[in-house]
């Protein structure tokens, strides 16, 4: 199954190829390519199809994960309330400090 933007590359090489062949062709030449072009456009979908199925799995994987992720966040908060209410506290305080350039208020100096 194609995976990577190598293969999206690819893909849209073949389209362009195509896509040029239909532009230089002309009278009879067009009917005598007819059954290549078939087999390029029905090739280009199958592999279109493959990148959205692969796409669409990634995208449950990352889904399922997450949730599993959140699950078990909440679980350990509820098992953990004191350690979690205390992380977010020094977080505050820690991201309180960052703010005002890590200066309370007792360092000021008043005019």
């Amino acid at each position: 199954m194609p995976r990577t933007d190598k293969d999206m590359a690819k893909l849209k090489a073949q389209f362009e190829a195509l896509s040029n062949a239909f532009a230089d062709l002309g009278g009879n030449a067009i009917e005598e390519n007819k059954a290549s072009a078939r087999e390029q456009i029905a090739e280009l979908r199958r592999q279109i199809t493959e990148l959205s199925e692969v796409a669409t799995e990634k995208a449950t994987m990352a889904k399922e994960k997450i949730q599993d992720t959140t699950k078990k966040a909440n679980k350990y908060a509820h098992e953990n309330p004191w350690t979690v209410i205390g992380s977010a506290a020094a977080a505050g305080r820690l991201l309180g400090l960052a703010a005002r350039g890590g200066h309370s208020h007792e360092e000021e100096e008043w005019d």
